[in-house]
């Protein structure tokens, strides 16, 4: 070999070996920052698709219980995502210099492995966030959070001081309209009213201690004697507003209050000897409250059969306690082609349900169900961690 190819080798493998260790410098040098890099698009995209399905989770199991099926609750419990960077540098290609030929090739690329764990929500668990009634604290802390008492009351009060909200039933069977359901809807809308306009508040109270036994009696027992907080509901009357009082009264007549008294214990059982000094409330589980919402399912003509006999009654009604068909705050829409404008959507049985996207007054009662199934969830014992299914995703 002549002296002046040896210089032109020298400097073709100079070039190439300068040129692979400038690109693995390149990609290892950005390491040590790479992963704080993906911290925000990737905690914004799995923080979206976690969103997207639970709520495709919970408007299914609505759909389900229409349809006659079986709601099914499968919690994400984890997401492990791990990411990797390899750079390669071979021989391979080629590079001519002067009558040679040098090969090489210069490889980088960057690997993602999820790892999602799902838990199936069964047995015990299951019937806490299902079956169990709403706990009152529940209600009354979404109502202190800004949430509209009318729109709580209707979707998880089933009774008030024996005023019946709209039944539901498992079945979907035919079930008559009660016969209290106006006086229900009005003091619903009267709780509403003087909340709003800060003549009735609803808060934690200290219970008085528990009256001291005559002698050689039994000292009182059960939850009511262990009992330190309970949560009562107050009416502030204002002088020389006659409409506020007005309603004060009207409300108090609709739930048999004795008019004289102006702060009343919330029961979730009657207590004996009270009777016109407080307000029982009968509050619905989370079933009870997807049965009803189920009435707010616009179908078409072909699934006409799944459409309740309470519902039809109630569907064309003028009277007052009409706007609590659940149509009214809450509407699904069913079609066989796949909607182009939804919140949310899920298919079954051939059918596309959906919520629309410009739907507000949905998609926040929607919003409303989803604290709800949080709160019962965190009812829950933590420890029954169930069977859990992993599934890699890598």
């Amino acid at each position: 070999m002549k002296e002046k190819d040896r210089f032109n080798l020298a400097g073709g493998a100079g070039w190439f070996i300068a040129a692979l260790l400038g690109t693995i410098m390149m990609f290892t040098s950005g390491c040590s920052s790479f992963g704080s890099s993906k911290i925000v698009p990737d905690r914004s995209e799995y923080s979206e698709a976690i969103r997207t399905s639970s709520s495709q989770q919970l408007l299914m199991n609505i759909v389900r219980l229409r349809l006659g099926g079986t709601p099914e609750l499968l919690d994400l419990t984890q997401i492990v995502s791990q990411y990797q960077i390899r750079t390669t540098g071979e021989a391979g290609g080629s590079i001519t210099s002067g009558p040679n030929t040098y090969p090489f090739s210069i490889g980088a690329y960057i690997q993602e492995t999820p790892t999602v764990t799902y838990s199936p929500v069964t047995g015990t668990e299951f019937a806490t966030r299902m079956l169990a009634p709403i706990d009152d604290y529940q209600i009354f802390l979404l109502s202190r959070s800004g949430w509209d008492l009318q729109r709580l009351m209707s979707a998880v009060v089933q009774n008030i001081n024996g005023l019946e909200n709209l039944p539901t039933s498992v079945g979907l069977s035919a079930k008559s309209v009660p016969s209290t359901l106006e006086k229900f809807a009005e003091a619903t809308w009267l709780m509403e009213m003087l909340e709003t306009e800060g003549a009735l508040e609803i808060y934690l109270q200290q219970a008085p201690p528990p009256p001291t036994p005559a002698a050689g009696g039994s000292k009182p027992s059960g939850p009511a004697a262990n009992q330190k907080l309970h949560y009562v509901l107050a009416f502030t009357t204002q002088e020389n507003n006659e409409e506020l009082t007005g309603k004060i009264s009207s409300l108090k007549t609709l739930l048999g209050l004795d008019p004289d008294v102006d702060v009343f214990p919330i029961l979730m059982h009657p207590a004996k000897g009270l009777a016109g000094r407080e307000i029982v409330i009968e509050m619905r589980s989370m079933l009870s409250i997807m049965l009803y919402l189920t009435g707010g399912i616009v179908l078409t003509e072909d699934l006409a059969e799944y459409y309740p006999e309470v519902f039809k009654q109630l569907k064309d009604r003028k009277e007052d306690g009409s706007w609590l068909h659940p149509v009214n705050f809450f509407r699904i829409h069913c079609s066989k082609t796949k909607p182009d404008s939804a919140y949310v959507k899920c298919r079954i049985e051939g059918s596309w349900y959906w919520i629309e996207k410009h739907d507000r007054t949905t998609k926040t009662t929607f919003t409303l169900i989803q604290y709800l199934s949080r709160l019962q969830e965190a009812r829950t014992n933590s420890d029954n961690e169930g069977i859990l299914l992993t599934i890699p995703t890598g």
